[in-house]
């Protein structure tokens, strides 16, 4: 085996020869210092080599030192079963260390942190969980502190957290948190066309609002969807940011309106119940369990049985013998209810209404045939009176 020891220019080598006769195992400047493994020693590298290099052993470290401050700002530890990377000044004292900890007791990690003493101020383990104040993360990411920030997140203007799903080149934004100005941010992105923002507490959807804006709010185990507190709470419902209309307690009352003097409340709803829990009849749509008191009620009738029929030549006005008759079998008028049928189904106001008038405008027509009869029998009174 030859060895050889050679100076060439300004170069001192040392080694084997290769494949071309070169002596160029190791070489040593010796206008600066640099060396070489494999190679000539680079201008600006004070250790350059052709190849990798290995150390084997318990606790095997690679030392920088520096001249800056003179005081020890951080530092790294090694152990026995911890060989890494140590960072120390030229009067000895420790910067910080990167080691690799690899020990029966404690789980194989990757370890950075400052300071002499071992620290777990950021840790890789072997499945790639990366942890900051410890040696067990659990995450991807996995910060544990006291108090105080343990994130913080910091930009020129709008610093935002970017949430994406998808493989590395194809990768889809999903939500996002962002501080834009003075306000916060949380949502889904613009291209995220199905999916809705949704806060969760104790294992279920307690809130969410989807793709156009739509609000629901899950029920609690009370039965509020929402709670309201303070003096006076009130809900105002603005449109193009003028007030249209509120929902307000105040003292006992709650007063549902209006702004807008000509605005209408307009309930859509099948039935309406006030007062009462007795559940309305099919076809009813308000029910009152009190009185009602107004200034005017007006009655609609969607149907046109409005009784001007009393007076079509073809409608039949009972005879007064047979009303009578009527009355003294039955106790009511004709097409009247009774008094049992009002006590136990009310009254229809407009129903009755039409009744009423149909029976004002038969004794309207009794009156004037009455009143015919009377005329006659004045004629023929008078002819008597004559002769």
């Amino acid at each position: 085996m030859k060895f050889r020891f050679l100076e060439s220019g300004s170069t001192f080598q040392m080694g084997r020869p290769n494949s071309f006769g070169i002596y160029n195992d190791v070489s040593i400047s010796n206008v600066n210092g640099n060396v070489g493994f494999g190679t000539a020693p680079h201008a600006s590298d004070r250790i350059y080599s052709d190849g990798s290099i290995r150390m084997t052993g318990p606790a095997r470290i690679i030392r920088f030192e520096t001249q800056q401050g003179g005081t020890a700002s951080g530092n790294f530890t090694s152990t026995k079963w911890a060989p890494g990377i140590h960072f120390i000044r030229a009067a000895g004292d420790i910067l910080g260390k990167m080691e690799y900890v690899d020990t029966i007791d404690v789980a194989n990690f990757l370890r950075f942190h400052t300071g002499s003493s071992p620290s777990n101020d950021l840790t890789i383990d072997t499945d790639h969980l990366v942890g900051i104040g410890t040696s067990n993360p659990q995450a991807k990411l996995h910060i544990h502190g006291g108090a105080g920030d343990q994130l913080r997140v910091h930009a020129v203007s709008d610093p935002i957290i970017q949430f994406t799903e998808g493989f590395l080149g194809v990768q889809e934004k999903k939500g996002f948190i962002q501080v834009s100005g003075d306000d916060l941010r949380l949502g889904t992105n613009s291209g995220n066309e199905t999916g809705k923002f949704i806060v969760r507490n104790n294992g279920g959807d307690r809130f969410s609002i989807d793709q156009v804006g739509r609000v629901a709010i899950n029920m609690n185990a009370s039965g509020e969807a929402i709670r309201m507190n303070g003096v006076d709470p009130a809900i105002n419902i603005y449109q193009s940011g003028v007030q249209k209309s509120y929902l307000w307690q105040t003292g006992n009352h709650l007063r549902i309106g209006v702004s807008d003097p000509s605005g209408k409340i307009i309930v859509t709803s099948n039935q309406v119940e006030i007062g009462t829990t007795i559940p309305l009849p099919a076809g009813y749509k308000l029910g009152v369990g009190g009185k009602v008191l107004c200034e005017e009620l007006r009655v609609k009738l969607q149907s046109s049985s409005w009784p001007d029929y009393v007076f079509e030549k073809n409608y039949r006005l009972r005879p007064l013998q047979e009303v009578e008759q009527f009355i003294r079998t039955y106790k009511h008028l004709p097409n009247i209810p009774t008094a049992k049928d009002v006590e136990a189904n009310g009254v229809e106001v407009g129903e009755m209404q039409r009744k009423m008038m149909e029976k004002i405008e038969e004794l309207t027509l009794y009156v004037i045939e009455l009143e015919r009869k009377s005329q006659e029998l004045q004629k023929r009174l008078n002819k008597l009176e004559n002769k």
